[in-house]
């Protein structure tokens, strides 16, 4: 139910798509929202599922009532988010825990919000913390966010890591030609540097028109491609700002892509970027690498993990070195080349997505075996204080 947008939503189809062709499918019962994608699948697959109306009060309502509609001792396994209200100890709760923020107290991720609205998010944080540490079983994606974890106090027997793999909708296979023909009408010719997420601060977005002015001054051949909705406050600011300098033709804004439609988007770009402060893990990194796409990547702990040297490490916010490695990109053929050949090799050690999810079934297997977190273990997990500006 958590589920709805983004990277989430791309690793919730895929998982779903192996379990529906697989003979597991008639183990697990699959709780989901009404008119979304995840459902839609569901119907298609006609598999076990019980679907709640797309809004908020329905959805806590369901999870407040879920001691009526199963039976103590079930195994709930959310793929990202927090356990349902009231179950804890009741159902044997498994947390796809992708809340990196909460491991990164030095990181002001709130910080370019609004006074009022920063306020809320660290109110839903401090709500995040507490529903996080319901769980009986955590799984995380990268060995650098589980030993932060248990550094806070997350029990280390009950914390386990299930590394990405590229959803299973995206493969040449995939990519449509009605679709690439669509995009390729909508973009220029130059090259094109796609930064495939939503609208959100921690995407850094804000900093493609600087970026883009000053990459202009020496090259002429690129664009920004993004993705954010129309009428989005933020994406707003960023297009307005484009304006202002002047570089509205450099940042081509496509809107939000379809899941079915992503391979074919990113098979007529040149490059992908993730330009974010803190990721779990991003959905970009595998998918340019299975697509066989160079990958620009803030340079941090949490992405050198993830990418080793199969990846373009900049600092966004250095806009001056941050051009040339770019117009480096855009000008030598080799530098691609020798990325994408070191992304088939870092994606050869990733999981396939049956292997991501026969890992994710031996940890529910394994949380139901182990049972209920103790109070007492759960109590020594000591969130980090948020550092403030």
């Amino acid at each position: 139910m958590p589920v709805l947008t983004g990277g989430g939503l791309q690793n919730s189809l895929s998982f779903l798509k192996v379990l529906l062709s697989s003979d597991k499918k008639d183990n697990f019962i699959i709780i989901v929202r009404k008119e979304t994608e995840i459902y839609d699948l569901c119907i298609l697959s006609d598999c076990d599922c019980v679907a709640v109306r797309n809004n908020m009060i329905s959805r806590l309502f369901f999870e407040i009532q879920c001691r009526k509609r199963y039976e103590y001792g079930q195994v709930c396994f959310t793929l990202f988010g927090p356990p349902m209200l009231s179950s804890k100890n009741y159902l044997i709760n498994i947390l796809g825990f992708a809340y990196s923020n909460l491991l990164y107290p030095e990181i002001h991720f709130w910080a370019r919000l609004s006074i009022v609205k920063r306020w809320r998010k660290e109110l839903v944080d401090m709500a995040r913390r507490w529903l996080v540490t319901q769980g009986d079983y955590w799984i995380l994606e990268t060995q650098v966010l589980k030993d932060r974890a248990v550094r806070i106090g997350f029990p280390e027997q009950r914390v386990g890591i299930v590394r990405m793999s590229p959803s299973k909708l995206i493969s040449f296979k995939n990519v449509r030609a009605g679709i690439v023909d669509r995009y390729k009408k909508q973009l220029p010719l130059s090259f094109k540097f796609l930064f495939l997420c939503g609208a959100h601060p921690n995407k850094r977005l804000h900093l493609l028109p600087a970026l883009a002015k000053s990459l202009s001054k020496i090259e002429s051949n690129f664009v920004f491609v993004t993705t954010f909705p129309e009428g989005n406050e933020y994406g707003n600011k960023v297009l307005k700002n484009a304006d202002r300098l002047k570089v509205n033709g450099r940042i081509v804004n496509i809107g939000p892509v379809l899941a079915e439609d992503v391979a074919s988007l990113i098979q007529c770009v040149d490059a992908m970027c993730n330009f974010s402060v803190l990721e779990s893990f991003s959905n970009n990194f595998v998918e340019a690498w299975k697509m066989k796409k160079p990958l620009i990547v803030t340079d941090a702990d949490w992405s050198r993990d993830a990418c080793g040297d199969s990846a373009l490490y900049v600092d966004p916010e250095n806009i001056l070195e941050c051009c040339g490695k770019l117009q480096d990109l855009i000008r030598q053929d080799e530098i691609a080349e020798k990325l994408v050949k070191k992304g088939e090799v870092c994606l050869s050690q990733y999981p396939t997505p049956e292997e991501k999810n026969i890992k994710y079934y031996n940890y529910i297997t394994l949380a139901a075996n182990v049972g209920f977190c103790p109070n007492i273990e759960r109590r020594k997990i000591n969130w980090p204080k948020i550092l403030k500006n």
